[in-house]
C-alpha cells in the first residue's frame, strides 16, 4: 500500500511539474506578443520610414491587454486553479 501512495504521489508532482513548466513556457511567450513585439513595432516602424496611423490606435491597446493574459495563462494551464 505504502509503494503504491509514494508512486501515485510522483505522478501527480511530475503532473504538476509539467504543468507549471508549460506555463512558464507560455509566460515567455506571451509577453512577447503582447508587449514587447508591438512596443518594437512603434519604436522601429519610424526609423526605417513605415507609417500607418492606425497602428499608433492599436498598439497601446494589444500592450495593455498584457496583464491579463499573464493571468489567464496560469489558470488555463495549470489544472489545478
Amino acid at each position: 500500500y505504502r509503494a503504491f501512495r509514494e508512486n501515485t504521489r510522483s505522478i501527480t508532482t511530475m503532473r504538476l511539474q509539467k504543468q507549471l513548466f508549460r506555463c512558464l513556457l507560455y509566460q515567455t511567450i506571451v509577453p512577447f506578443i503582447t508587449a514587447y513585439f508591438p512596443v518594437g513595432i512603434c519604436i522601429f516602424a519610424p526609423t526605417v520610414g513605415f507609417a500607418w496611423p492606425p497602428l499608433a490606435f492599436t498598439i497601446p491597446n494589444i500592450c495593455c491587454i498584457h496583464p491579463m493574459f499573464d493571468g489567464l495563462v496560469v489558470m488555463l494551464t495549470i489544472s489545478e486553479y
